[in-house]
């Protein structure tokens, strides 16, 4: 079962998402539009070679899977978990799906950023109302 709780890792500060039971649980994460790039900080329950896994689709969970990213994290200074990083760019996902083979893993400052078709719509969408704008002020 996933948790917020106050942190007490190097590199995750603030409130994280904790997943801290047993047994080894994934966790989905859904968005309402798709993105081509993912990043957060990720924390492990043992040793600096247990895997934290993103797995990122297109189309839910049982959807396409556009890509899947492993890393491994290292034990700060003073601190006992293994942290790190992990990133996915490329194809446009709306899901990810996080695992690990440690027993418990904990996520916190999660980077997300709009395809670069949702941005160009944006775009457009103010371009259209800035030139409405200067032609009502010409009328």
């Amino acid at each position: 079962m996933f948790s917020v709780a106050a942190s007490f890792f190097s590199g995750l500060t603030g409130r994280v998402l904790l997943d801290n039971d047993l047994p080894l649980h994934a966790l989905v994460i859904g968005f309402s539009s798709s993105s081509t790039y993912i990043s957060m900080n990720f924390a492990v329950n043992g040793t600096p070679t247990n895997t934290f896994t993103m797995q990122a689709f297109s189309g839910g969970v049982g959807g396409s899977l556009v890509g899947t990213v492993i890393t491994t994290g290292s034990i700060p200074a003073g601190f006992t978990f293994p942290e790190g990083r992990i990133t996915f760019s490329g194809l446009a996902f709306d899901t990810v799906r996080l695992t690990s083979n440690a027993q418990d893993f904990a996520i916190d400052n999660v980077l997300l950023t709009p395809e670069p078709a949702s941005v160009g719509f944006v775009f457009l969408g103010l371009t259209a109302s800035m030139a409405l704008a200067r032609r009502r002020k010409r009328i």
